[in-house]
């Protein structure tokens, strides 16, 4: 296993703690995060970043996400870093992609099933934990 990110996911985040997914190309009910490889050259954030936008369509720019989690995916042994950017983003319908369905999902959809619940279960409970430290850090 490298110490260098092999993947890089981006999480857009509404108010109603709805996120943006995506399925997989050949499963329509197996539901993740924006993401792929970083290439050569290319900072995880730029990963995250250009991923999503080949994904899902969407332009989102780099200062709008923070480092939400770094993590390994234990089947493969890849460093996954996941980045999130919190907003009231467009609820605009998605078409299919070749890559896989695009929508809107409650949180708990990635928690459970699918091909990578164990890490979106990791990284989203690292993603609440940061934002209530930084909530309850004036107390």
């Amino acid at each position: 296993m490298t110490s260098e990110p092999g993947a890089a996911l981006a999480a857009l985040i509404r108010p109603d703690l709805s996120v943006l997914c995506v399925s997989r190309k050949h499963d329509s009910t197996d539901w993740g995060l924006p993401g792929g490889k970083v290439e050569l050259g290319e900072t995880p954030l730029e990963a995250a970043v250009r991923e999503l936008q080949e994904e899902t369509g969407r332009r989102v720019p780099a200062s709008s996400f923070k480092l939400a989690h770094e993590g390994v995916e234990r089947r493969s042994g890849t460093r996954v870093v996941t980045y999130a950017a919190l907003g009231d983003f467009s609820t605009t319908p998605f078409p299919r992609t070749e890559e896989g369905d695009v929508a809107w999902l409650h949180f708990g959809v990635l928690l459970v099933g699918g091909s990578f619940a164990e890490y979106n279960r990791r990284a989203l409970i690292s993603l609440v934990r940061k934002a209530l430290s930084s909530f309850l850090s004036p107390f």
